[in-house]
């Protein structure tokens, strides 16, 4: 008896033991996932390497607010405008349980390419994304990344609110829209009132900061950096920072600071074996 006890107590004890927190990564044909407490992110490699999903835990609520297939405008991290709907080669290259690490690269017959890595870390709100576009061209291209974020309730209201970093900050204006020009600490958020639901971006070393907000079904939330000079690579981070059900504000330069305070700013090489053709 006093064995078959102890058995049950020790039982007892493991099943009212927390979870470890750790993160999982999954592939279902061209779908790769990351997972862990805080989130869930399916990222379609047959849609240029676009989130097309993201959903907050524990409430379910998706950040995503348009996603019609991998052809079409939709999704978040769109590497617009030659690889929105490019399909590229995808493998997740760290399985967890620490980090879930997604790779993706694609190339166009322009003589530009592009490799993106995603990553998630256990039980952090955070998704980290670093990008080298290698512009092999004749001419400028711009590393712009076009999300069609809405955390919340969907579709928009004014109780969704932005915070940017720039020349002209927004500073929990319901009304911001258009062009930034980007300033330190290089952030710009939207939060939701109604639900306590938000994203921030910190891209350090971004050019500007642009809304979109011509539908209050799927407003954009976008950054770009400095035109990339033919011959030119460009290695560049940022971290998308969520938060649920907050009652008041975030302090997004303090979270900024707490959870991608390493991020390096953009990174300048050559391409190797580019010609100028001019």
């Amino acid at each position: 008896m006093l064995r078959l006890c102890a058995v049950l107590v020790a039982t007892l004890a493991v099943i009212a033991a927390p979870a470890l927190a750790e993160v999982t990564t999954g592939q279902e044909r061209d779908i790769y996932i990351l997972e862990n407490e805080q989130m869930r992110v399916e990222v379609d490699a047959a849609g240029g390497a676009r989130v097309r999903s993201w959903t907050l835990k524990p409430s379910g609520r998706e950040v995503v607010a348009l996603w019609n297939g991998a052809q079409e405008d939709g999704g978040a991290l769109d590497d617009r405008a030659v690889f929105t709907a490019q399909r590229y080669d995808g493998a997740i290259t760290r399985t967890g349980p620490d980090v879930g690490i997604l790779r993706f690269e694609a190339s166009d017959r322009s003589g530009l390419s592009l490799v993106k890595h995603i990553s998630l870390s256990a039980g952090s709100p955070t998704l980290r994304i670093t990008w080298t576009l290698s512009n092999g061209t004749q001419a400028e291209r711009t590393l712009w990344i076009r999300n069609f974020l809405l955390p919340g309730t969907q579709p928009q209201t004014d109780a969704h609110r932005y915070w940017i970093s720039a020349e002209e900050p927004a500073d929990g204006a319901p009304d911001a829209a258009g062009y930034f020009q980007a300033t330190e600490p290089n952030v710009m958020a939207l939060w939701d009132e109604q639900t306590g639901d938000g994203v921030m971006v910190h891209a350090p070393g971004v050019d500007r900061f642009y809304l979109w907000r011509g539908s209050r079904e799927h407003p954009t939330f976008e950054w770009i950096y400095e035109p990339l000079a033919p011959g030119q690579e460009i290695t560049a981070e940022a971290a998308l920072v969520t938060v649920e059900g907050e009652t008041t504000a975030p302090d997004w330069a303090a979270l900024a600071e707490e959870h991608a305070a390493d991020l390096r700013g953009p990174r300048l090489a050559a391409v190797e074996g580019w010609v100028d053709e001019a």
